[in-house]
């Protein structure tokens, strides 16, 4: 019965949440890590759904057994809820309802073992609430509709500010986009090494702490092997700390990257030289002038 509401115990790694297969590897997700081939063990929480890996950095910020995984008209969902009670987009955009209350939540349901394109939340008060997170449509709520006037343009106003908290997700998701679409362009291994083009699959896994999201390369993460022999890329790491510990990789994915702000820094560079040059080659010329003065007035005779 996928997407029921079901009251999960939160005893946290004590036993694992699924269990998944992924190119013939074993994996159990827990609540903060998963364990691969029953030997190694990974920060995130691993999911496997349609063949497409997900993965969630999961913390006290987030609930790990609940949560929405869903690849439509090419863009990638992953709805989490958070600790404090509202539900949190860390990929593509939802579509909430207008009268959808984002506070006070303690439960929402799971699609990780079905396809379905709606969610259910619980509320502190008991009352439930179900939309389509693709279109917005409201499909079922038990919350009374008996609300004043007040109340109503206050969780208007609630609402439009958890568009707008989403949109710092939204945005830092986009610019993640572009560099995955670099790297689906040319991988590490082929800027290091001009390997021939082999398949990968880019995971971008939000992280709270510094909040931005790390790339990592699915199948290599999981198994910890590197492609190229005569470099070494630490794959326990993300693909972003791999970049910026590689003079080539670094230069090659940010300062091509457009409206980075590397390319910023060095555009700066660049005219802070110039500009250094400019008063130097000035003050010289101002210096040679005024030493081509003093030796005509040394050898005019004097008067």
């Amino acid at each position: 019965q996928e997407n029921n509401i079901t009251n999960l115990s939160r005893k946290q790694n004590k036993t694992s949440l699924y269990t998944f297969t992924y190119q013939n590897q074993l994996i159990d997700t827990y609540y903060s890590y998963s364990l691969i081939d029953q030997e190694k063990e990974v920060d995130n929480q691993v999911f496997i759904k349609n063949g497409k890996v997900t993965m969630l950095r999961s913390d006290s910020m987030y609930y790990g057994d609940q949560l929405i995984i869903d690849s439509y008209n090419n863009k990638d969902y992953l709805l989490v809820l958070g600790s404090d009670g509202k539900l949190y987009s860390l990929k593509s955009e939802i579509k909430y309802p207008n009268d959808f209350k984002n506070k006070e939540i303690v439960e929402m349901s799971s699609n990780i073992l079905g396809n379905s394109s709606f969610v259910l939340v619980r509320y502190e008060d008991g009352s439930v609430y179900g939309f389509d997170y693709r279109t917005g449509v409201r499909i079922i709520s038990t919350i009374d509709n008996d609300v004043s006037i007040i109340d109503y343009f206050t969780e208007r106003v609630r609402s439009t500010y958890q568009d707008t908290f989403d949109s710092s997700y939204q945005s830092a998701y986009q610019d993640t986009q572009k560099l995955v679409t670099k790297l689906e362009g040319k991988s590490l291994e082929q800027v290091i090494d001009s390997k021939e083009k082999e398949k990968y699959e880019y995971v971008e896994v939000y992280d709270p702490v510094k909040k931005k999201y790390d790339i990592y390369e699915a199948s290599s993460y999981l198994n910890g092997s590197s492609r190229v022999e005569n470099m070494t890329i630490d794959y326990d790491k993300s693909i972003n700390d791999n970049i910026y510990q590689d003079y080539t990789l670094y230069s090659y994915y940010h300062t091509s990257l457009p409206g980075k702000i590397v390319g910023t820094k060095l555009n700066g560079l660049y005219i802070f030289i110039g500009i250094c040059t400019f008063i130097l080659t000035l003050s010289l010329g101002l210096i040679l002038f005024k030493f081509i003065e003093f030796k005509k007035v040394k050898s005019y005779p004097n008067s």
